[in-house]
């Protein structure tokens, strides 16, 4: 049995990222919401699809935060990691659309954004930019280049 959250198709020019969860009702985990964010930019790069439908398996779309993820490391931690993922997200995609330079390898970042730099920047502690990161990079979303710039998009 896959561990995957979130499965990903394709068919007739549909990309279809189909929520899977069940034992937490999609509730939005740390994976969740990074397998999520990984199946969005795949369909974004592939020049087949023309329509994404994100859907569930099951009777529940979503329920909201997981909170039960949230007291391994303590209630407003587990939800302050998931806002900092979130917003994370948010702020590499307005750095890449404003100053990103295209090349073959993604959309490079033309700073050099440390977990310290970018900390203040989504509003979050350096740990939780660091386990946001890792989570990014674990999903190929973002990587970091031997020169200390991150690129966003696949890993070549």
């Amino acid at each position: 049995m896959s561990d995957e959250l979130v499965h990903y198709a394709v068919a007739d020019a549909v990309a279809t990222i189909t929520l899977d969860s069940p034992h937490n009702r999609n509730a939005l985990s740390q994976q969740l919401v990074s397998e999520l964010f990984e199946r969005l930019e795949r369909a974004g790069s592939d020049d087949a699809v023309k329509v994404v439908l994100v859907r569930q398996a099951g009777t529940v779309f979503c329920s909201g935060a997981d909170l039960t993820e949230a007291t391994t490391v303590g209630m407003e931690e587990g939800a302050k990691r998931i806002v900092a993922l979130q917003r994370l997200v948010a702020t590499l995609d307005m750095l890449a659309e404003r100053w990103g330079v295209m090349t073959p390898d993604g959309i490079v970042l033309p700073d050099f954004l440390t977990h310290s730099v970018l900390a203040p920047i989504v509003g979050a502690r350096r740990p939780s930019v660091t386990t946001s990161l890792k989570r990014l990079a674990e999903a190929g979303t973002v990587r970091r280049r031997a020169d200390g710039r991150w690129v966003l998009g696949r890993r070549p």
